[in-house]
């Protein structure tokens, strides 16, 4: 079984990178992505027609959901209290419905209550399916210590863990690209925002590669060009082998030196 998690800040250009590599090929078959939980998609479907179970293969049950999103922490921790995550979604068939588009709401009020069920859900998506033990992968910002924890299930639930950390050199170019997609319809993110969940995912980067199988660093920093990935590794019986070692390299990114390379024990 196999889970790959495609982290990193906001804006540091992860769709555009998972979209190359679905055109990769490995022994000339496409990469098999299994199940793909992405919460920006999720936020879509629930201010459409809602989210149906059975393209990720189970039916939905009312009292497991609410059992997954009451551990997931993201329950009344100032997203929303228990009453209105209960009041904030319907379930019907295999279908979970958005409850909460009340006309008394702001747009932005309306599009931040539908971001809180998505991530939700999101998180119910990840437990089952590894409760199932189906192949998925996901994205995320990876910017609260919950997702080590996912890790963690995953890895001792008998997955391998792959995981492709995309980040830039600063939190400026993140908004910057942001705004820009924002004008083009995208949708908005605080740029307060933007630059705190910059530095918890950059702070988490290390940690979480120790926990996975293979691990692979990609610098998204310069616009219009590729982008670099410029070290990986595997683990081979407990032991790290890397394409490319993580010293105190002066061509690697400042991003990874700081916040990978620094924190290698040393021997």
């Amino acid at each position: 079984m196999r889970l790959k998690i495609f982290a990193g800040p906001n804006g540091s250009g992860k769709s555009t990178i998972i979209s190359s590599i679905r055109q990769f090929r490995t022994n000339q078959q496409l990469l098999d992505f299994g199940f793909y939980v992405n919460s920006d998609d999720i936020v879509v479907q629930l201010e459409n027609d809602g989210i149906n179970f059975q393209k990720f293969g189970f039916r939905i049950d009312r009292a497991e959901f609410i059992e997954i999103s009451m551990a997931s922490g993201l329950v009344a921790d100032g997203r929303f209290t228990y009453k209105e995550f209960i009041n904030s979604f319907g379930i019907s068939g295999n279908r979970l419905t958005w409850q909460d588009g009340s006309s008394r709401k702001s747009a932005a009020e309306k599009r931040r209550s539908a971001e809180a069920l998505a991530q939700v859900v999101s998180h119910f998506l990840h437990r089952k399916l590894i409760r199932l033990k189906k192949k998925f992968s996901l994205e995320t910002v990876f910017s609260h210590a919950g997702k080590l924890e996912l890790i963690r299930t995953a890895v001792e639930a008998g997955y391998k863990v792959y995981l492709y950390f995309v980040s830039t050199e600063s939190p400026e170019i993140n908004k910057h690209r942001v705004l820009a997609r924002e004008k083009k319809g995208g949708h908005h993110v605080d740029p307060v925002k933007i630059s705190r969940r910059y530095t918890r995912s950059l702070d988490l980067l290390y940690e979480a590669a120790q926990l996975c199988y293979r691990t692979y660093f990609i610098d998204n920093s310069a616009d219009n060009a590729p982008a670099n990935f410029f070290a990986d590794f595997k683990m081979v019986d407990g032991v790290k082998v890397w394409n490319t070692e993580p010293g105190e390299n002066a061509g690697f990114p400042n991003w990874f030196l700081a916040n990978y390379s620094k924190k290698i024990p040393k021997s």
